[in-house]
């Protein structure tokens, strides 16, 4: 899928479990989004800065109830694994015509109540 627009590069189309407890935000292209250390060795400005990834999170307040407020639907926004555990949801529906889908102002504010959600969650690293 091509990401031609700073809304499907740039802004979260999912969470993803990968670690008890911590999470990865992915972009429409399933590309890891945003970098949780403070260290400036890890800064753009250093040439090794992509060495070392920091984009697990733990998040207080991520939970079930939470997951599913944030996905786009409650059964096809949602992947759970054997126990019934979710641990990927996707937070906007972007089948068919991707930018009309992102782009309605109704789903467009919808997405980012969501953004406000998961914002007022406190990182725990």
């Amino acid at each position: 899928m091509m990401l031609d627009n700073f809304f499907r590069i740039n802004l979260p189309y999912g969470l993803e479990k990968i670690e008890e407890n911590r999470w990865i935000v992915f972009n429409r292209n399933y590309a890891p989004i945003g970098w949780n250390s403070d260290r400036t060795a890890d800064s753009i400005y250093s040439s090794k800065y992509q060495q070392e990834l920091p984009i697990r999170t733990e998040y207080a307040g991520l939970d079930e109830e939470l997951l599913l407020k944030i996905a786009h639907h409650p059964n096809n926004g949602i992947k759970r694994n054997d126990q019934g555990q979710i641990f990927m949801v996707f937070m906007y529906n972007d089948s068919g015509n991707a930018v009309s889908d992102c782009y309605n102002d109704k789903k467009l504010s919808d997405y980012f109540e969501k953004i406000k959600l998961l914002g007022s969650l406190k990182v725990l690293y």
